[in-house]
């Protein structure tokens, strides 16, 4: 991993590529994001509607079921308010159950001492029973039925309702073995008196497979709820009070027309954006391995476009360390890079030439300097011959000179002592060194001259150059 980060962190090539990557991969989650965001608003729209499509074709479904067994109900109805015959009753009570698939039981009841030969209780009940209809009378001390939910409600508001499951049960007769929900309407004369209540059973099986007959996500579930908050009945057998808010549910809910109950449907929210969020991480697979091959391809094509300026770093730390000699390739490419590297390769020609130049010139220097020297040289060993030149010569000059300052000295103190001939000898000695002392003389003037033609300034210059060069 460390040597992983080495290479990243000194090749150029990786971390422009992960710059793009990083780039790109910015851009796309912001994309997604948005992507996301309103591809979720949309199914969540679409959801919405299916849902309240699928809720209103339960409820169409649910409301044909309970109009068929109000249409029975108030047919019969008028059939028992016309003939208050309480034999008749056994036999109305009978067909409703008999005629009407969508009715298990029907209950007709009336006051008490409404007919005073059957006593206080009169209620003809039937119910079918696996296809067998029992038929009977009910009313007693044990069984009073006006004070149940189902006749008291219809009783106490003059009105058709619609009453909450409840378990049937008379100790003394047939009763529904299963929970039951009713539709009980109030029998009633022209003259408006109240005469007792006609009640219909529907098995809750059936208002069951009415609202599971439709179900657009594998866990979706409907319920109908009852005017105390109760669920009446579930598709997924949920019973007690609902919670109509769960986390990450869409809940959609109407009131039954005709009804105080309520229906709802339930959706979870992983079931709605399941295609969705398969997609999505679909397309984000898609992506990231895109990204890849992109980060991939974009390693190689900057490497290869870079490929000139690693090689002119190569070259140019050759430079640096003192190769001047080393030749720069050249570029036919006109973009930045090529003219850099074609830049560099002048610039390393113009600096091979000039140390060529320095070179030379410093030849030519040393060669100078060895001329000068050689020169220096024999400029001092003439002045070492000049020294020994002038000292013999020096000495040559004091002979003559002291010898004709001899003489003159005996001509001056000696002249009337002396023989003419002994002056005639004297003058010809200082004649004689007189000629040897103009001869000498002539010798230096003459060694002068020459010296003059040969002789070095001081301020002649001897050039070095640095050695590194």
């Amino acid at each position: 991993m460390k040597k992983l980060l080495f290479n990243i962190r000194h090749s150029f090539s990786a971390r422009l590529s992960l710059s793009i990557l990083g780039v790109a991969t910015i851009i796309f989650m912001l994309g997604m994001g948005l992507l996301f965001y309103y591809s979720r608003q949309s199914v969540r729209q679409a959801a919405v509607e299916e849902a309240t499509q699928m809720l209103d074709n339960m409820s169409q479904r649910l409301t044909n079921v309970l109009n068929e067994v109000e249409v029975a109900t108030v047919n019969t109805e008028w059939q028992v308010t016309q003939h208050l015959v309480p034999d008749s009753m056994f036999a109305y009570s009978r067909h409703i159950v008999e005629f009407n698939p969508s009715i298990t039981g029907c209950s007709i009841s009336f006051e008490p001492y409404f007919f005073k030969e059957k006593g206080e209780y009169f209620s003809v009940y039937s119910y079918e029973d696996q296809g067998v209809i029992a038929t009977q009378q009910e009313g007693s001390e044990q069984f009073r039925y006006f004070d149940l939910p189902w006749y008291k409600e219809a009783a106490t508001s003059r009105k058709a309702c619609w009453i909450d499951p409840f378990k049937d049960y008379n100790p003394e007769g047939i009763y529904a073995k299963e929970i039951i929900v009713s539709y009980c309407k109030p029998l009633m004369t022209t003259d408006g008196k109240f005469l007792g209540v006609i009640s219909s059973d529907v098995s809750l099986k059936l208002l069951t497979q009415a609202l599971g007959a439709e179900k657009r996500y594998p866990h979706s579930y409907a319920m109908f709820i009852g005017k105390s908050g109760n669920i009446i009945v579930s598709t997924n057998g949920m019973q007690g009070k609902p919670d109509l808010h769960p986390a990450n549910h869409l809940v959609l809910q109407k009131q039954q027309p005709g009804t105080e109950w309520t229906l709802a449907v339930i959706c979870p929210e992983r079931d709605i954006f399941l295609h969705s969020d398969r997609l999505f991480s679909f397309i984000t697979t898609i992506i990231v391995f895109g990204l890849l091959i992109m980060l991939l391809l974009c390693f190689i094509v900057i490497r290869k476009m870079i490929a000139p300026l690693r090689i002119l770093a190569k070259e140019t730390n050759a430079i640096a360390e003192g190769r001047f000699d080393i030749k720069l390739a050249t570029s036919e490419s006109t973009d930045a890079i090529g003219q850099l590297q074609n830049s560099f390769s002048i610039m390393q020609y113009a600096i091979v030439k000039h140390l060529d130049d320095l070179k030379q010139m410093q030849q030519q220097i040393q060669q100078s300097n060895e001329e000068l020297t050689v020169a220096k040289r024999m400029v001092e060993e003439a002045g070492k011959k000049k020294l020994a030149f002038m000292r013999d010569m020096s000495h040559q000059i004091r002979t003559p000179l002291n010898i004709i300052s001899g003489f003159a000295q005996v001509l001056r103190d000696s002249h009337s002592t002396i023989t003419p001939e002994e002056v005639k000898s004297v003058t010809q000695e200082i004649l004689r060194n007189s000629h040897d002392l103009s001869t000498i003389i002539s010798h230096l003037v003459s060694a002068a001259t020459i010296e003059g033609l040969t002789t070095i300034s001081r301020n002649d210059l001897v050039f070095t150059l640095p050695s590194e060069l």
